[in-house]
């Protein structure tokens, strides 16, 4: 049966009315997450994921950056440190620097170490010993240093022709005591038979090369202002080596 006219409005209105009714005050405001939404405090990465550093994770911005790419655990090459895995790290992506994708990469003519991933580059333009040692930390570097059997056959090989070639062995500061101009610590010491001789008219013999004998290539000490050519190397850049 059909409602009488005069129902309508008030059956419309109630219905209408009841139905459109909305308490907003009991609505959360917080827009939900899904992908994007509110901060989150799980994505400390690269651009989604649980990363290092960058854009947020499941739920948005990251609360936390710490650098590097995304992805699961991030990636630390470019960190400046020298991390596992990695051979060098010099906190940058320029190329033709000696460190790409956190790999040495000598020069042209150079060799690495395949122990220390160190870089030897010889020069076969006869200097004293300082200039020669002046040109080795130009080029990033110090004179050779011979830490142990390994390090005095890879440089054999290099030189590959009678010396003498400087290294960067000395015992300037103080007589008899040998020393490596880069720091590292003297322990390895093939010297020729019979040296150090410190010979000479001033007992002035305070430089050490490296030359070819009947007894192979060893150590002997000559006057620093003898002009020989040299050994230079360098360790792999590593930008917070010193920090």
């Amino acid at each position: 049966m059909r409602s009488p006219a005069w129902l309508l409005p008030w059956l419309v209105g109630g219905v209408v009315g009841s139905a459109c009714v909305i308490d907003w005050s009991s609505l959360d405001p917080t827009p939900r997450g899904g992908n994007g939404g509110t901060a989150s405090a799980i994505g400390t990465g690269g651009e989604g994921g649980l990363g290092v550093g960058g854009a947020g994770g499941l739920g948005g911005a990251s609360s936390s950056s710490t650098g590097g790419a995304g992805g699961a655990g991030g990636s630390l090459c470019g960190n400046g440190d020298l991390d596992a895995g990695e051979e060098c790290d010099d906190a940058n992506e320029a190329l033709g620097d000696g460190c790409e994708s956190c790999d040495v990469v000598c020069g042209p003519g150079e060799v690495e170490s395949p122990t220390s991933h160190h870089c030897y580059m010889r020069e076969s333009t006869k200097t004293d010993w300082n200039k020669a040692r002046d040109a080795c930390v130009a080029w990033g570097g110090d004179l050779v240093a011979l830490a142990d059997e390994e390090e005095h056959t890879l440089v054999t090989n290099l030189v590959a022709v009678q010396g003498p070639w400087w290294t960067g062995g000395n015992d300037v500061a103080e007589e008899g005591t040998f020393v490596w101009s880069n720091g590292e610590p003297w322990i390895y010491e093939p010297w020729e038979p019979g040296e150090p001789t410190d010979a000479g008219t001033m007992n002035d013999e305070d430089c050490i090369d490296l030359w070819d004998s009947d007894a192979g290539s060893l150590l002997g000490d000559n006057p620093c202002s003898e002009e020989s050519g040299f050994v230079c190397e360098r360790p792999p850049p590593v930008a917070n080596a010193g920090s």
